[in-house]
């Protein structure tokens, strides 16, 4: 963490401290969120013992074990019984599932789902420009000549064609070069990737879409190979307008069948 962030966050702190107003078990959390992010405590380090953390904060053995419990539930640190309590491994973090489920719970629109892939995808293209390795163009084009041949010669097989499909995605977020923004991405497909497979289940590559779905791709890696940021802004608005169009279609067929019940 740079000295301007470091600072930015200790300000943060001392003027949304409140301490007192604080539960007991809001003191542990917070103390050990402080020295997390200050870097006072790194991935690997042992936390305070519970008696350390009991004398420093004035709070009972049982709040300091409830806050404990709290951070191990989202992640930021590892109970060892007999051993003690750990920062957690950053790769073991995920945010993904309290993400995903948040979302379907608070039924976004289509609008929004098209409007959040959209920036997403642009942003992703973007970084990718400037980070793409050979072996990844490599991992693209190759990507790109299995999804063609698997659309032309097994368009009934949705399984093989949305494993390709996520998986051309996932060589674009690890080309971006950013963990931020790789993260970021492997939620946003987790989110999207239901609706991907039902397109394909419903029938995306067995008619006048088939050829639209692989040239997609095709022209996300063109846009790559040129670095050019117009044409791929271009091919994801085609991409989301095919995608959004089947979620659309399926959405009219089933209200047609309710409607006919």
């Amino acid at each position: 963490m740079d000295l301007h962030n470091f600072l930015m966050l200790q300000d943060f702190y001392r003027e949304n401290d409140m301490w007192d107003t604080k539960a007991p078990v809001e003191k542990v959390t917070h103390y050990i969120k402080q020295r997390l992010l200050s870097c006072e405590l790194r991935p690997g380090d042992r936390i305070p013992t519970e008696d350390e953390l009991r004398q420093t904060l004035e709070v009972s053995r049982t709040s300091v074990r409830e806050g404990l419990k709290a951070l191990a539930a989202i992640g930021l640190v590892s109970i060892h019984r007999g051993d003690g309590t750990y920062v957690a491994d950053p790769d073991n973090i995920t945010f993904s599932e309290a993400f995903l489920f948040k979302m379907l719970l608070s039924d976004c629109s289509i609008d929004e789902l098209i409007t959040f892939r959209e920036h997403m995808e642009i942003a992703v293209l973007e970084t990718a420009m400037n980070h793409i390795t050979p072996e990844e163009m490599t991992a693209l084009r190759e990507n790109n000549q299995r999804f063609e041949s698997c659309v032309r010669t097994r368009p009934d097989d949705a399984q093989a064609l949305h494993q390709l499909d996520i998986e051309f995605h996932r060589i674009l977020g690890e080309a971006t070069g950013n963990r931020l923004i790789r993260e970021v991405y492997a939620v946003a497909l987790d989110l999207f990737s239901p609706s991907i497979r039902q397109n394909y289940v419903s029938g995306q590559t067995r008619g006048p879409d088939a050829e639209k779905t692989f040239l997609n791709h095709q022209l996300i890696y063109k846009a790559l190979e040129r670095r050019d940021v117009h044409l791929a802004s271009h091919a994801v608005c085609h991409s989301l307008e095919l995608w959004s169009h089947w979620i659309e279609q399926r959405e009219r067929e089933l209200e047609t069948s309710h409607a006919s019940m």
